[in-house]
C-alpha cells in the first residue's frame, strides 16, 4: 500500500509526459485539438512531431494519425506526405509547395519472439533468466502512408 502511495503519483506524472523527441527539443510547442484528441505539436524544418495528450483508452492508431495529420495540415498550410509512429507519438513529413518533402525515417524492425526458457533464479536481488528466439517479420512496418490518411479522412 505504501508503494502505491509513493509510486502512484510518479507513474501518473510520467504518463502525462510530453517531452520533445530527438530533433525537436527547443522547438516551440503548439497545443491543438482535433475531434476527441489533444496534441502537442513541434516543428523542426519539414518535419512535425505530434504527441497525443488526451487520456483516451486504447485509441485506434489510424484515427489518431488522421486527426494529427489534419491539425498539422491546418497549422502549417502544408500537406502531410508520411506519418510514422503509434497512438501516442507521431512524426510527420510535410509536403509544402516550393520544397521537396523529407524522406521518411526507416521504421524499426518488427520482430516475433518465442520464449524458450524462463529462469526464475535470483541474481543480485533481481530475478533474471529469459531466453528468446526472435525473427524479423518480413514486410511488417509500423507506418501510415499518404493514401491511408486520405482514405481515412473521407
Amino acid at each position: 500500500m505504501v508503494r502505491l502511495l509513493l509510486f502512484g503519483p510518479l507513474m501518473a506524472w510520467l504518463a502525462a509526459c510530453n517531452v520533445a523527441g530527438p530533433g525537436f527539443r527547443g522547438a516551440p510547442v503548439h497545443l491543438v485539438t482535433s475531434g476527441p484528441h489533444r496534441f502537442a505539436l513541434r516543428q523542426a524544418g519539414p518535419e512535425v512531431e505530434a504527441i497525443r495528450l488526451d487520456p483516451a483508452w486504447m485509441p485506434d492508431p489510424a484515427r489518431v494519425a488522421t486527426h494529427a495529420a489534419l491539425v498539422v495540415s491546418r497549422r502549417t498550410g502544408c500537406g502531410v506526405e508520411w506519418v510514422r509512429g503509434d497512438a501516442a507519438l507521431l512524426r510527420m513529413g510535410l509536403d509544402c509547395p516550393a520544397r521537396l518533402p523529407p524522406a521518411p525515417p526507416h521504421p524499426p524492425p518488427v520482430v516475433d519472439c518465442e520464449v524458450l526458457d524462463a529462469d526464475p533464479s535470483d541474481v543480485g536481488g533481481l530475478r533474471y533468466g529469459l531466453s528468446l528466439d526472435c525473427a524479423a517479420v518480413a514486410g511488417a512496418v509500423s507506418a501510415f502512408s499518404k493514401n491511408t490518411l486520405e482514405a481515412l479522412a473521407r
